[in-house]
């Protein structure tokens, strides 16, 4: 019992100085999240709303919410805006942000946005709420909290076959309270592409990895695949290399909303003792533009102006 807590709590710690963004297995259909690139790419209103409890049977564990919109805006402009909720034990993270994409049209097959983002990174623990023994305050515990300004960039490179995306989500080290409590947004790196390959009739196979670098800890990669049928149903596998796999599922219901799913657990044989089940859900809601059924991440449907020819992203 005492070995798993120890466990445990060392993977929070891993979890609150290296997740200052959000690890999705999903993470092909939700890039907006890392990439300003991203927002109103997709020629239409965009809404997304997502969840990830992380080890479900163990209070206070990691839980992740975040919402995202965007929108075309005009002459080849997007907007978009992004909330990300993180809570870990007496540990609450905010960040809110707003994009700004521009298209460059590179051919009649590709364009090229490029984004920026600006907002805030709200940081609150309160070692108040822990449980005390013994009736003894202990003033050390005092509730602390900060604001970091978040700036960042990025690009996006959509083409009918493939996509390429890298960012720079914060590009400055900020953010500090004292020695033992330290909420820096760590300098992060995105390098993500994917593509579709056919199979037969209505099938494919989607293909996907992204590569993240935070700070000064050591870079790790994330591999996505899933099966289409139909670009209607989607059942895939993803691995993370720091030791952990997930199951995968979407559903895609006309032009306008997809539901997507992901039951992920530790590969790593030091938590095998712990309930470290983690789910994931998000839904994705479009409203007017022309729409693509063949576009899974939320903002990868692209149009030249009225009169040119629109691209079908391959994932």
């Amino acid at each position: 019992m005492k070995k798993n807590l120890v466990l445990l709590f060392i993977s929070i710690a891993t979890f609150s100085w290296g997740q200052n963004g959000a690890n999705y297995a999903l993470f092909p259909y939700q890039m907006n999240f890392v990439n300003p690139a991203y927002a109103g790419a997709n020629e239409m209103t965009a809404i997304q709303l997502s969840s990830r409890n992380q080890w479900v049977s163990i209070e206070n564990a990691p839980k992740v919410m975040s919402f995202a919109a965007g929108m075309p805006y005009k002459n080849n402009l997007g907007v978009g805006l992004n909330v990300l909720n993180s809570s870990i034990f007496v540990e609450q993270k905010t960040v809110v942000s707003a994009d700004a994409s521009y298209k460059l049209v590179l051919n009649e097959v590709s364009n090229l946005y490029l984004g920026l983002r600006g907002g805030g990174y709200f940081y609150n623990v309160d070692p108040l709420s822990l449980t005390t023994y013994g009736g003894v305050s202990d003033p050390s515990q005092q509730t602390q909290s900060s604001f970091t300004p978040v700036i960042g960039m990025g690009a996006y490179w959509q083409h009918e076959k493939f996509w390429v995306s890298y960012s720079i989500p914060q590009l400055i080290k900020l953010g500090k309270l004292d020695a033992a409590v330290n909420s820096a947004i760590l300098v992060q790196h995105y390098l993500a592409g994917g593509t579709s390959v056919p199979l037969s009739g209505n099938i494919s196979l989607k293909p996907a990895v992204i590569l993240r670098k935070i700070g000064e800890q050591k870079p790790y990669l994330q591999y996505a695949g899933a099966i289409a049928f139909q670009e209607m149903v989607e059942l895939g596998a993803s691995y993370v290399s720091t030791g952990a796999a997930a199951i995968t599922g979407l559903v895609r219901i006309g032009s306008f909303l997809d539901v997507g799913y992901a039951y992920e657990a530790s590969t790593k044989s030091r938590l095998g003792g712990l309930k470290n089940q983690t789910h994931e859900f998000f839904i994705h809601v479009k409203f007017g533009g022309s729409g693509n059924t063949k576009a899974d991440q939320p903002d990868e449907n692209s149009a030249d102006d009225s009169d040119e020819k629109q691209q079908d992203s391959p994932y």
